[in-house]
């Protein structure tokens, strides 16, 4: 089933977003946030993840809520726009080191609309 042309005037259009990986992102006591798993391997590499850790694990504050990132073409070594999805979660607990244990799991996305000025646009949602 299709939308007729006419319903989609006036509104964004929307481009299919190609999903490039999955990781898993988490605080690790000895190493600080480190990528733990991501599908394909390298997908990400260390310098693109260093530049959006703290976002991907941030203060208790902004846990369990969806993280919205939408990055430049500079901050990609393919040099495309990307999105990224995550939902970063704080576990506490007196039996975690630091009573927390706090991860992310996220989805990067390729084949992004124009409009991200900056190297990372980041938004959080309830």
């Amino acid at each position: 089933m299709s939308l007729p042309r006419s319903a989609l005037r006036g509104r964004e259009q929307t481009r299919e977003l190609t999903l490039t990986a999955l990781f898993l992102a988490e605080f690790d006591n000895r190493y600080g946030r480190t990528l733990s798993f991501q599908e394909p391997a390298l997908a990400i590499s260390p310098d693109e993840f260093d530049a959006i850790s703290d976002y991907l694990i941030p203060k208790p504050v902004l846990c369990n809520r969806l993280a919205v990132l939408r990055c430049s073409p500079n901050w990609t070594s393919s040099g495309r726009r990307a999105l990224v999805l995550g939902w970063p979660v704080c576990m506490e607990d007196e039996k975690y080191s630091r009573n927390a244990l706090i991860f992310t799991l996220g989805f990067v996305f390729y084949n992004v609309a124009e409009g991200a000025n900056g190297d990372v646009i980041a938004a959080s949602a309830p």
